[in-house]
């Protein structure tokens, strides 16, 4: 039986993809791939040595990453929230399947739409027009790690390509890695070739 919380919130789904002209029935393809997930406030979306299973999307609530310094002094590095930071995970974790560095908790009651890295995967292979959302989403990573970006004019192409994979080596796996040389301060052919030459 269909979970009555997908069709109630479908809109916030159907908003969400509209930047993507995405028709109907593949939005429908995308829910069958979803789920629904309500998280309590002070309760983890994913926390610290385990591995991240999902990425989501904040219907209601807000959230927030953090870690422990070596003092036990908690540093919060990201916060999660509707409009802008609705998109949830801990890349490094879920793209790769190793454990987060980081704990990623509920701020507030809160619910989102999840989908696991299988299910994304079947998905994109489903529906490529979807790369663009991967993108976007690589985009605001590299953003996020923007002291590597921001420098990249001031180094040569391997040590740009080696700092950004120190920082964020998820970025240069699937399904990132294939828009990764977009990014990059070189062609696409040069980019895969130095990721080749450096095994990254």
């Amino acid at each position: 039986m269909e979970d009555q919380n997908l069709i109630k919130y479908k809109p916030h789904l159907v908003s969400a993809l509209a930047p993507y002209n995405i028709a109907d029935h593949k939005i429908d393809y995308i829910i069958n791939h979803v789920s629904y997930k309500e998280i309590k406030k002070g309760n983890y979306f994913s926390t610290v040595n385990n591995v991240c299973k999902y990425i989501g999307l904040i219907i209601e609530g807000n959230f927030r990453s953090y870690t422990l310094g070596a003092n036990g002094v908690e540093k919060t590095h990201k916060f999660y929230y509707q409009p802008v930071n609705k998109v949830i995970t801990s890349y490094d974790s879920y793209y790769k399947g190793i454990n987060s560095y980081e704990n990623i908790q509920a701020l507030s009651d809160s619910k989102l739409f999840v989908i696991s890295s299988i299910d994304m995967h079947i998905v994109l292979d489903e529906l490529p027009e979807l790369d663009r959302i991967v993108r976007d989403i690589l985009a605001a990573e590299l953003h996020r790690v923007n002291g590597v970006n921001q420098d990249r004019e001031k180094y040569g192409n391997e040590e740009w390509l080696i700092n950004l994979h120190n920082t964020a080596p998820y970025l240069f796996k699937k399904p990132f890695r294939t828009h990764l040389p977009t990014f990059s301060p070189m062609s696409r052919a040069l980019c895969f070739e130095l990721c080749s030459k450096l095994k990254i």
